[in-house]
């Protein structure tokens, strides 16, 4: 099934993740939607987004537009950045542009974008999740707490 390409790019992903410190499992951290903090960092570094555009599935309508619109690079970088995430939404993700990244020989810039990776934020359902398990967690109805009554926001209830 894998072509001797299709393997060298895998040895190469996992190379990086090694280097990056994640993990390649389906839903780690590189799986997460980049965020926009964490493109206008990539600006930072990347050289030619006209490449990675095309190799990220931006046509050269857009490409247009935004040369355009926009006369600095870094700007330029950043749109297009900005339009990938808009038209792919949930396939954003670290993962994605890191493997643009290594299919233009780019391994440096990979491991960037996958260190990033290790500092984004959980998408919020996530985060909404925990702060709920935390605040059903920390204390029942029936417990009063230390001063011997419930917590304010719970006087209406009881």
């Amino acid at each position: 099934f894998f072509t001797t390409r299709s393997c060298r790019l895998m040895a190469t992903i996992q190379q990086v993740a090694k280097w990056a410190g994640v993990s390649l499992e389906q839903g780690s951290v590189i799986d997460r939607e980049i965020s926009i903090e964490h493109i206008l960092e990539v600006c930072t570094f990347m050289k030619d987004w006209e490449t990675v555009a095309s190799h990220l599935g931006l046509d050269s309508v857009a490409l247009q537009e935004i040369k355009d619109d926009h006369s600095t690079t870094k700007k330029r970088k950043e749109m297009m950045l900005r339009a990938w995430k808009s038209e792919r939404a949930r396939g954003a993700t670290y993962r994605r542009l890191g493997e643009v990244f290594l299919k233009l020989a780019n391994a440096e810039d990979a491991t960037k974008v996958f260190e990033l990776a290790k500092t984004a934020e959980p998408p919020a359902s996530i985060q909404a999740m925990a702060v709920a398990t935390s605040t059903s967690a920390s204390f029942t109805p029936s417990s009063p707490n230390v001063g011997g009554t419930f917590p304010h926001f719970l006087h209406h209830y009881t």
